[in-house]
């Protein structure tokens, strides 16, 4: 038998069945209704035999359950129809209403839920249309248009791969849909995009512009000033009854300015040991991990005002150094829309710094609060990506918070995002 043609049967009997068991609960309680005023005229024979027919069960009493589902299905159609020309006239949330309707007298009605869909996709409510599309399929796998706008609401919520399946399903289906091959194309466009950023690390790549536009002003700086000797700026804070610190900023790359720095700072204090030139990322999480320690200056990293742009979020990052003082950020911004503030300029290497913040915050801190800034994480751009590619490490941290919501008895499905 033709595919299309068993689905079709299959749904039929779907239907068929769903009424006759609607059928007998209604007939079940009406015969309880009945034994509680039994008929005290036994010796009326021929009102028994009148009623015979009604007193048989559905699955006998035939003409009864066609009656009603003839009715189910005129009410369906009346529903259906009004809420066609809602959508029509533009009035989205009348036709979802009238649909609904359709929906409670003909739940087998796939086109119902299709329609329905749809009319939500105009009020941008994308995970109701999803919903709906996935019990249209379900009712009816022939239905090309279920396939169509489930692609549709799972591109603006961002699964491009689900949707990229979607449209292949649609093509499959109707190879001379021409919407449905100009979207396929435009989400294998989206994932190709997101792939190549994934590979390059963005976030470090803004950092270092910066840092090379800085080195680049010093020189053309220093290349005026007639002086031949380049000297060391030495800041030195001094507590009444207590050492002194010293912080040593470096203002070129010459060979001279430990010796300059030796003859300005000859003091009786050890002075605090100097940052060294070459900033070097931390590329791998497992030194961020073990970094107990942190510069003198990061004991006094404080957070003022939450970032409410990326630049704003960059440069606190990169201040904050550790994870300690990371988590501080991020717990700022748990009350706030991340992905306005981080757009799309998260890549692997900023994920895996947030990853290990967070848990800095799940071990030291409260588990629950963990969790809401994975699942913020889990909505920001390029997460499904980058998420493919987790290293040992992060699943690692992953599977570390896990355990600790399992001992607490904590739900656990945000998880299940980055598997």
């Amino acid at each position: 038998m033709d595919p299309f043609q068993t689905q079709q049967q299959i749904r039929q009997n779907a239907s068929e069945l769903s009424d006759y068991l609607s059928d007998l609960q209604s007939w079940g309680k009406q015969m309880q209704h009945k034994e509680k005023k039994p008929n005290t005229d036994t010796s009326d024979v021929s009102k028994a035999a009148a009623s015979k027919q009604q007193h048989l069960p559905p699955i006998r009493n035939s003409s009864q359950a066609k009656a009603q589902l003839q009715r189910n299905q005129e009410l369906a159609a009346k529903y259906q129809s009004e809420g066609n020309e809602q959508f029509k006239a533009g009035k989205y949330a009348s036709a979802i209403a009238s649909y609904t309707k359709g929906i409670e007298c003909l739940p087998s009605n796939a086109v119902l839920f299709s329609n329905r869909a749809m009319a939500k996709l105009k009020v941008n409510d994308y995970e109701g249309a999803e919903i709906d599309c996935d019990a249209s399929i379900e009712l009816d796998a022939t239905l090309t248009k279920a396939w169509f706008r489930r692609g549709l609401a799972r591109k603006m919520l961002k699964k491009y791969n689900t949707a990229l399946q979607d449209f292949e399903s649609v093509l499959r289906l109707d190879a001379k849909n021409k919407a449905a091959e100009k979207l396929k194309i435009e989400m294998q466009a989206k994932l190709k995009v997101m792939l190549e950023r994934s590979k390059k690390p963005q976030f470090l790549a803004s950092k270092s512009s910066k840092k090379n536009k800085a080195k680049t002003d010093k020189k053309s700086t220093s290349a005026n000033d007639d002086k031949s000797d380049e000297k060391e700026k030495v800041t030195v804070k001094q507590t009444p009854g207590k050492m002194q610190r010293i912080v040593i900023e470096e203002c070129s790359d010459s060979d001279s300015d430990s010796a300059v720095g030796d003859e300005k700072v000859n003091m009786d204090r050890k002075p605090a040991p100097s940052k060294q030139s070459g900033d070097k990322t931390q590329s791998n999480v497992d030194d961020q991990k073990q970094s107990t320690e942190a510069p003198s200056d990061m004991d006094e990293f404080n957070l003022d005002v939450a970032p409410t742009n990326f630049i704003a979020f960059e440069k606190l990052w990169s201040r904050a150094k550790t994870a300690k003082n990371r988590s501080l950020i991020l717990l700022a911004l748990k009350q706030k829309k991340m992905d306005k503030i981080i757009k799309n300029m998260m890549d692997d290497t900023l994920f895996a710094e947030m990853i290990c913040a967070i848990h800095y915050i799940a071990i030291h801190s409260d588990i629950k609060d963990a969790l809401v800034l994975l699942n913020k994480v889990t909505q920001l751009d390029r997460f499904e990506m980058i998420a493919m590619f987790l290293n040992e490490t992060e699943k690692q941290l992953l599977q570390e918070m896990k355990q600790k919501c399992v001992a607490q008895k904590l739900q656990t499905f945000v998880f299940d995002e980055f598997e």
